[in-house]
């Protein structure tokens, strides 16, 4: 019976290690969290285990916290970087439309051409 268990976790590449648990945390944990974030970017040691101890978490728990939200403003202010880009793009193009005519009252072809900048 244990070789069925152990083939069916092998086949669904299992180790037999537990997957670790997700950390739920709460609103009011959160609201803190962030608060110390946009104080300071990086909390370390006895503030960050003051911290810890404060919210009921683990020393680790806030250290991976404060990773992945590093991750998250980097990733949210690249995007908000590259949409400004995109925006100063856009109006620089937008700016040098070019309007040209042809001037066919004339008896030679030419071209009143203007630049909007």
């Amino acid at each position: 019976m244990d070789n069925k268990i152990e083939s069916s976790s092998k086949k669904h590449g299992c180790s037999g290690k537990s997957k670790r648990v997700r950390t739920i945390f709460t609103p009011e944990q959160l609201e803190r969290l962030e608060m110390e974030f946009e104080r300071q970017q990086y909390m370390v040691g006895p503030e960050r285990l003051y911290l810890a101890h404060t919210l009921q978490l683990t020393e680790a728990q806030v250290k991976v916290w404060f990773q992945n939200r590093r991750i998250k403003w980097r990733k949210q202010h690249l995007e908000i970087q590259q949409q400004r880009l995109a925006n100063i793009h856009q109006r620089s193009t937008q700016g040098m439309v070019q309007e040209c005519e042809e001037d066919e009252d004339s008896e030679t072809e030419t071209n009143n051409c203007s630049y909007y900048s």
